[in-house]
Formats: structure tokens, C-alpha cells, sequence
């Protein structure tokens, strides 16, 4: 399996996230590669990523290999670019912050092992364990889902920051993917839907992270504009799907 971060001015939380993926990992089934995609950092997020990297690899783990690249600015060219660089048969696409657990991993595995090619953590179903979000993201987020139904009806949350999908799916999705901010999300699901992936919504525990480098109004305003984008994409037969 491999695990993709984008990261982007995370100093702060990098060498946590990484420590704590490799320690959790560590002598689990399998191999397993983490993958970082350093993302237009103001920071030096990039050269503590390597650091953390070489860190890591000095203790005796043989299941693991670590891999930090840069990308363009924007979490949806990290996040295309890591998903490029995975080897994977599985590959976990997550945030720095780990609001969904890494444990939560294997219930997005188990949908694709019942069929699933790709599964998403999802907050809005009512089996999920949402803490601590607050009423201006719960406001946004209803927002933007309803701008995202349009494109993707029937998904409840193509937000969250947790997705799981098959080695096919990555190879036949990645080469297609445009969008380099938030809603890189609504174009992989939008896509995967066109190439008739059968895309499965997770219940899962999520706990918001003060520390979160979304800026939720300017960043939903973008993430609105790339939603019509991606209608006029599709319209224009940019997909070819």
C-alpha cells in the first residue's frame, strides 16, 4: 500500500505525521511506501520531510520505504503527483493533520476487497464519529455539497480527506486530472465515475485539527470556480471519458 501527503507549510505537523504513519505500519503485513508531495511551502516543510525520511529509515524497518518529491502549488497537484510516483496496489490518499485515523485504512480496504475500486471516508454518514468541527466549516461544507451533487450526485462527501483506490483506478484516472486546488477531490470521483468505477462511502471516526491550512471562505470560492471547470471540461470533451 502506499500513503500519500501532500504538504504544504506544514513545519509544524510533518514530522509527526511521518513518525507516526511509519511507527504505526511498522511490522503490519505487507509493504508499505510513504509518499510526501512538498507543495509551494513558504516553510521548510520540504527539507524537514528529507530529514524526517532519513530519520526513519535508520531504524531497522524492512516494510517500509519513505519517498519526498515537490509538486506545483496546490494540494490536487501533490496529490496527482504522488499518486504517479506510488507503487501501490492500494494507494491511501490522506491529509498531514491524520483527522481520520490511519487504523480507519483497513474499513476502507475491507469495501474494496467486497468489490469497491475505490472507497471513500465519508463524515456524513450516520455510522461516522465527526469531533470538533465547527458550524462555519458545517455551513461551507453543506454549500459545497450542494454544488457538488451536480457533478457527482448520490456522494455525501467528496471532501474528506481520506480515499482509498485500486491500482486500475489510479492509472486510468491520474493520466486525466486537471485540477490542481480542494477540488481535485470532485474531479477524481467525477472522472472515476465516467470510467464506471464503483465508488463506496466509509463511515469513519474524523476529528478536526485546529492547526488546518484550509482557509475555508477563500478556499471554498476557489474550489467553486474549479467546480465549473469541470463541468466545462467534461462539456468540452477535455476527458475523453
Amino acid at each position: 500500500m502506499s500513503v500519500v501527503f501532500p504538504a504544504y507549510n506544514e513545519n509544524a505537523r510533518i514530522r509527526k505525521a511521518m513518525f507516526e504513519t511509519a511507527d504505526y505500519l511498522k511490522g503490519k503485513k505487507g509493504n508499505y511506501e510513504i509518499i510526501v508531495i512538498e507543495n509551494g511551502s513558504s516553510d521548510n516543510t520540504y527539507e524537514l520531510a528529507i530529514q524526517t525520511a532519513l530519520d526513519i529509515v535508520r531504524e531497522p524497518t524492512h516494510n517500509i520505504a519513505i519517498r519526498v518529491d515537490q509538486s506545483d502549488p496546490g494540494k490536487g497537484s501533490a496529490l496527482r503527483k504522488g499518486m504517479e510516483l506510488s507503487k501501490g496496489t492500494h494507494v491511501l490518499l490522506t491529509d498531514v493533520d491524520l483527522s481520520t485515523p490511519l487504523r480507519e485504512m483497513y474499513r476502507l480496504l475491507s469495501y474494496q476487497q467486497n468489490g469497491a475500486d475505490i472507497s471513500i471516508a465519508s463524515r456524513k454518514l450516520g455510522a461516522s464519529v465527526v469531533v470538533g468541527r465547527s458550524n462555519d466549516r458545517k455551513f461551507i461544507g453543506s454549500v459545497f455539497n450542494g454544488l457538488t451533487s451536480l457533478l457527482v450526485p448520490g456522494i455525501r462527501d467528496t471532501q474528506c480527506g481520506f480515499k482509498l483506490l485500486s491500482r486500475n483506478a489510479v492509472e486510468m484516472i491520474c493520466p486525466l486530472l486537471t485540477i490542481d486546488g480542494f477540488a481535485f477531490d470532485v474531479e477524481l470521483l467525477f472522472i472515476a465515475r465516467r470510467l464506471g468505477y464503483f465508488i463506496a462511502e466509509v463511515p469513519v471516526y474524523w476529528k478536526h485539527d485546529d492547526n488546518s491550512t484550509v482557509r475555508v471562505v477563500p478556499d471554498s470560492l476557489k474550489m467553486a470556480r474549479d467546480i465549473v471547470k469541470i463541468g466545462y471540461n467534461y462539456a468540452t470533451g477535455a476527458y475523453k471519458v
